[in-house]
């Protein structure tokens, strides 16, 4: 038995779309696409020159029990979809049952007019006969194109819902050749080849696309664009087909078919973003510049932007925006800047001097002269920065160095997506100053009383104000101090440490006071000047204040200690009769003293910051006429607010309660003035927190009900991210907790048709509208033939309409 390919009689007939099926000397039969052929098996036939040939002949009289197609690639082999590989009888009917008798089968193989050029299709038969024997064999196709015809198809694409497109039809190259005949016109047809007539085309969840307007087709090009439907679904695929059309080339054949056609396929994707592109925080200390880039963009497509400052929303918000030309180190070039968005614009690469390729965008003038590489500038009147390079969107902001903690400088971004001005997103670029090492500390040292001639130094060491301990010193690089010579005084310090001993001659008189600076550097290069205050004196006692500190508002009380060097237990100080007296209150902060017990009290001042204070100097004056003065201060703290526990719970109303989208949910808090209104910018507070599936409590802790000047502080929830297909109401505040309600919102589904009405020829017919259908529906003849119509109803967005026509016996058909 042999299989022979029908390809000579197919040749002979008139559809030109019909295959020239022929092998190779690979043995691999060549099919044109949209066609077919026809695998004859014949009994103790002659042997046709470069046909397959089985290993055995068959009587006449042997009938076949079996047949068996294998095409599935788990046993070797494969066929491309739209392939259709089966049995026949010899009067061309599918067999249905492979495993009746028969005298005579074939096999047909069918090939989607959509299978590309090069496609390989393998598959085997095995036939079994009815003495027992087998035959197999494996055959193997590829896809030709039409001779003399340039071959075209379209590459699929993803769009988000609402984005405009263009596809242009891509070339087949093993058809580009000179002489090969270019299509005469390009149209949309169905899946059969036929022409479209409906007036929309509908993807595969239910959104109709309208023809000339969502899809466009140019019948010279072959160009489709459009736009994707605003109501596009995520996930939403339309497949829309496009027959080209040829002047048949084929002499023979050019009376009965003057056209040859063929047929491809353009596949759109509805994409949505599962995220915003955006730009990551910047953290920052004053002085310091960071840098940022976009943190993700979507679809390979879509990695190639051209960004620029929103000039107009930065500008309204204080912003001065100026377009810089820098050389490829990125460093100012000397050209004046100005507004260059009238200059060529050509997006390449450089390579610096640190060997990296950075992406650029060159300028060029009206002579194609190469001004430089485009960037931008963004400052304001605060002192705070930003750089921008176009081509990536890469940011590099400034922090000033006059920046306080918190402080923060945002400004806008637009983004295009491959330069495209129809494409863009705006987005905010954020940079919040923290502290330096300098900001973490409060360092103080306090006054020193100095016996003069001791033979002993007397060591002063640095305390914490924020947590009145000795001084961490892990983040200092070194200690400092003025080392100004003054007579009379011996003045060192512990670099290590930041220990101070002091020793002071007899010669200087009581009550002289000394003040020497203390540099501490920190790691980071930021740094504390702290005054140091020497006193000399005669006394044994060591009077003292500790030096205190309050929040705004606070009282603070501070009372003077002494330590007796011979006797550190003694408390008969201070003598009977010392009187004490405030003689500096530096900051004017209202301190008062006790004469008697030598007791200071203030109140800090509403308008003081933390790490702001007053300095205190008091001069005891003792019962022998002798007099000493000691230093000290009262300091501004942060304010340590009560704490509360803030939760917010998901509740779900409808839809699908096996899979609830993920949703975020971000705390909010804004100051609030006496009577409780909302005063100052609303603060994000902490991260938004995610909710997925199954999840629905969300909850935020020990945070401050106060800020630091004592206003209260009002926390509100809002959903950041919401979930498609429902509403979204918060209720409850920040004492009871929240409660956020995702409510689902089904689509309303309208359905109505036109009663069907018969009547004799010339008579008048009144057709019902039967169903349901929104206010503001309206209705329109769209179309008509002969004396009857046919009725479309156009319907708001969102509604789903049966489009049906009324039928008139003997007037349509």
């Amino acid at each position: 038995m042999n299989y022979e390919s029908d390809y000579a009689k197919l040749a002979n007939g008139n559809e030109l779309d019909s295959p020239f099926g022929e092998q190779n000397q690979d043995g691999v039969i060549t099919i044109t696409r949209g066609s077919h052929d026809v695998l004859r098996i014949q009994a103790n036939p002659a042997q046709p020159e470069a046909l397959p040939t089985l290993i055995a002949n068959i009587a006449d009289d042997t009938k076949l029990t079996h047949i068996s197609i294998f095409t599935d690639s788990k046993d070797g082999y494969q066929l491309p979809a739209g392939w259709r590989v089966y049995a026949i009888d010899q009067s061309g009917a599918e067999i249905i049952d492979p495993t009746a008798d028969y005298y005579g089968v074939d096999i047909r193989v069918d090939v989607p007019p959509y299978a590309n050029t090069g496609d390989i299709a393998a598959f085997a038969a095995e036939i079994t006969y009815s003495d027992g024997t087998k035959d197999i064999q494996t055959f193997r196709y590829t896809v030709n194109p039409r001779p003399s015809y340039i071959e075209y198809s379209y590459k699929d694409i993803m769009r988000y819902a609402g984005d405009k497109y263009t596809v242009n039809p891509e070339v087949n190259p093993l058809t580009q050749v000179a002489g090969y005949v270019e299509p005469i016109k390009r149209e949309f047809s169905d899946e059969a080849g036929n022409l479209l007539t409906a007036a929309t085309i509908t993807d595969s969840k239910g959104t109709e696309w309208t023809i000339g307007t969502d899809i466009i087709i140019d019948g010279e090009t072959g160009v489709i664009s459009g736009k994707v439907p605003d109501g596009a679904l995520s996930g939403a695929v339309l497949e829309v087909n496009v027959r080209t059309t040829y002047d048949n080339q084929d002499a023979a054949t050019q009376g009965t078919n003057p056209h040859v056609y063929d047929y491809k396929t353009l596949r759109i994707t509805v994409i949505t973003p599962v995220t915003q592109p955006d730009y990551a925080l910047l953290y920052g200390k004053p002085g310091e510049t960071k840098n940022a880039d976009i943190s993700i963009l979507y679809g390979e497509e879509y990695k190639t932007v051209f960004a620029k400052f929103d000039r107009q929303a930065n500008e309204a918000k204080g912003w001065t925006i100026v377009d810089q030309l820098v050389d490829k180190e990125g460093t100012n070039l000397d050209t004046p800047s100005a507004d260059l968005s009238n200059y060529k614009r050509v997006a390449t690469t450089v390579q610096r001097s640190d060997g990296r390729i950075y992406p650029v965008v060159e300028i060029f003038d009206q002579n194609d002269v190469s001004l430089g590489y485009l960037s931008q500038k963004a400052t304001n009147a605060d002192g705070w920065e930003y750089k921008l390079n176009p081509s990536t969107g890469y940011i590099m902001s400034t922090i000033p160095e006059t920046a306080k903690v918190g402080e923060n400088a945002s400004i806008q971004i637009h983004i295009e997506y491959n330069n495209d001005p129809n494409r863009f997103t705006k987005i905010l670029a954020d940079t919040y100053a923290i502290e330096k090492d300098a900001e973490k500390y409060e360092p103080n040292y306090p006054a020193l009383v100095v016996t003069r001639g001791a033979t002993d130094a007397t060591l002063s060491t640095p305390i914490d104000l924020t947590t009145q301990q000795a001084f961490d010193n892990k983040d200092v690089q070194n200690f400092t101090i003025d080392n100004t010579a003054v007579p009379g005084w011996e003045i060192s310090i512990d670099n290590a440490t930041g220990q101070v001993s002091v020793k002071v001659d007899q010669s200087i008189p009581v009550g002289t006071k000394l003040t020497k600076d203390v540099t501490i550097t920190y790691n980071d290069g930021s740094k504390d000047i702290v005054p140091v205050t020497f006193v000399a004196n005669e006394q044994i006692l060591n009077p003292n204040y500790a030096p205190k500190d309050g929040a705004v508002g606070d009282e603070i009380i501070s009372e003077i200690i002494a330590i007796d060097p011979n006797n550190p237990t003694k408390q008969d100080y201070p003598p009977q009769g010392t009187k004490f007296i405030l003689v500096s209150d530096s900051e004017n902060w209202g301190v008062t003293i006790d004469e008697a017990t030598g007791k200071l009290t203030g109140t800090v001042p509403l308008d003081k910051k933390p790490g702001e204070k007053t300095d205190l100097i008091v001069r005891v004056d003792y019962p022998d006429g002798t007099s000493e003065l000691v230093a000290t201060s009262f300091t501004v703290k942060a304010f340590t607010s009560e704490t509360i526990d803030i939760s917010a719970v998901k509740n779900w109303v409808g839809g699908d309660t096996a899979n609830r989208p993920d949703i975020q949910l971000q705390l909010f808090r804004q100051a609030t003035d006496d009577q409780g209104t909302p005063i100052g910018n609303k603060e994000f507070v902490g991260e938004a927190k995610t909710l997925t599936n199954g999840n629905t409590t969300a909850e935020w802790t020990s945070l401050p009900k106060q800020n630091e000047t004592k206003q209260n502080y009002l926390y509100t929830v809002e959903e950041v991210q919401g979930a498609e297909g429902y509403t979204t109401a918060v209720t409850g505040d920040q004492t009871s907790g929240f409660t956020v309600t995702n409510t689902f919102v089904p689509e309303e589904t309208y359905e109505f048709y036109y009663e069907m009405k018969t009547t004799a020829p010339g008579s008048d017919v009144v057709s019902d509208l039967v169903g349901t259908y929104p206010d503001g529906t309206t209705f329109e003849i769209v179309n008509s033939m002969l004396n009857g119509t046919i009725q479309l109803i156009k319907t708001p967005v969102k509604s789903q309409v049966k489009h049906l026509k009324t039928e008139i016996p003997g007037i349509l058909p």
